[in-house]
């Protein structure tokens, strides 16, 4: 009986004992599930076309220049999980050029609306490289746990991963669905494999203790396990750029100008002198007696009427005037500050005025009496005519002339003074 007892007693207390620690510790035997981290963002950016955005294209188009961004939501990863499994998928739509795909991490932000080549965010050294990419209308799965695990851990640093062709083979060019193709309904997700703790379960009634068996003697220590190598030093992120500088401030307001002092007074003004005596009028002499008037004298008779001269030889005929045409016009449109020579015989000039600008034209000296100039505007340009300069010691008086018609008509009087007559059309 001693012999078959004991076992059936041992067999009893380890039987209450494993419930025990079913019931009481049930709280420390892991669960796994699975999630799947949707896509929020994904979108191309090309160097061929810098200031494009690609986020509503419905493919991510790898290619020579070309780079893929996609951005998971981590929210539906319990508080407190580990993730022990993760692995970005994502679906190979066409292959133009088989090669092989690098993949690294993002760290900025960026925006799927607005994302340019211009505006890329940065990212890190690539932790896939070269990833073989030869067979069309498959899925990738790429092992991603420690970057999921980092994002875990600091959410902030939750930017996504940016896919390029590999450095090893830059010609790759591939498309993958993006989530805005409802033709294959394809998109990329990340799937996770959770480790986190079960639910505690209900403490049931705890049963008679048994007696306490004897103390097993103490095993010996393990010896102490080699310390692991240190990870490598990650890579120094890129600098940012400069910030502009800022904007120099207004200048201040000159300050009020002071008030004008008060006047000196006014000094006394000095008294007249006197004013000297008027000498006496000196007598007026007497008058003379006028003498008569004597008698007209008879008239002489009138002489006899001389012999006619014979006449003087004709004179040498003088020289010719010089011929001038009243209406003679100078055959070279004139531009704006051209000055007439004095030595012109032109009565009419052309002027060419421009667009919005009023030609001027500056006029012989004024040293012959009764010369005529008359400016007339070559060109119909609105806000466009002529106007006139004297030369240095004249002057020019408007009369009914106004400066900036399209025709002026001006007089000299040989005295150094033009006299504008009249206008034409003022523009």
């Amino acid at each position: 009986m001693r012999y078959v007892g004991k076992p059936i007693m041992k067999k009893a207390r380890f039987t209450r004992s494993m419930r025990r620690l079913l019931l009481a510790g049930s709280i420390f035997l892991p669960v796994l599930s699975a999630v799947d981290a949707p896509v929020v963002g994904d979108a191309y950016v090309a160097s061929a076309s810098p200031g494009t955005n690609f986020g509503s294209a419905t493919s991510l188009i790898i290619a020579p220049g070309n780079a893929g961004l996609v951005q998971f939501d981590l929210s539906a990863v319990p508080a407190g999980a580990t993730v022990a499994k993760a692995y970005l998928r994502v679906f190979v739509n066409k292959i133009t050029t088989g090669g092989g795909l690098d993949v690294a991490v993002v760290t900025s932000s960026w925006s799927e609306s607005t994302v340019t080549f211009g505006t890329a965010p940065t990212s890190a050294a690539p932790f896939v490289s070269n990833l073989p990419l030869t067979v069309n209308n498959v899925f990738l799965f790429i092992d991603v746990t420690a970057q999921v695990n980092a994002w875990i851990a600091s959410p902030a640093t939750n930017n996504g991963l940016r896919i390029t062709p590999s450095v090893a083979q830059p010609a790759t060019s591939a498309q993958l669905d993006t989530r805005e193709n409802t033709l294959t309904s394809h998109q990329s997700a990340i799937e996770l494999t959770i480790s986190a703790a079960g639910n505690a379960g209900t403490t049931g009634a705890a049963g008679v203790a048994g007696p306490a068996g004897p103390s097993g003697p103490s095993g010996p220590s393990g010896p102490t396990g080699a310390t692991g190598p240190s990870g490598p030093t990650g890579a120094v992120g890129v600098t940012g750029p400069t910030g502009p500088a800022g904007a120099a401030g207004a200048v201040g307001s000159a300050g009020a100008q002071g008030p004008t002092g008060a006047s000196g007074p006014t000094g006394p003004t000095g008294a007249s002198g006197a004013t000297g005596a008027t000498g006496p009028t000196g007598p007026s002499g007497a008058a003379g007696v006028t003498g008569a008037t004597g008698a007209t004298g008879p008239s002489g008779t009138q002489g006899l009427a001389g012999a006619t001269g014979a006449s003087g030889p004709t004179g040498a005929s003088g020289a010719n005037g010089p011929t001038i045409n009243k209406f003679n016009m100078d055959p070279t449109p004139r531009s704006a500050g051209y000055t007439i020579p004095d030595t012109d015989t032109f009565l009419m000039y052309l002027v060419n005025n421009t667009a919005s600008t009023h030609a001027t034209i500056t006029l012989p000296h004024a040293n012959v009496a009764g010369k005529m100039v008359i400016l007339i505007a070559a060109n119909t340009a609105a806000s466009s005519g002529i106007t006139v300069a004297a030369q240095s010691g004249n002057t020019i008086t408007s009369g009914s002339g106004l400066s900036g018609s399209t025709k002026l008509m001006l007089i000299s009087d040989g005295s150094g003074h033009w006299y504008m007559l009249t206008t034409a059309i003022i523009q």
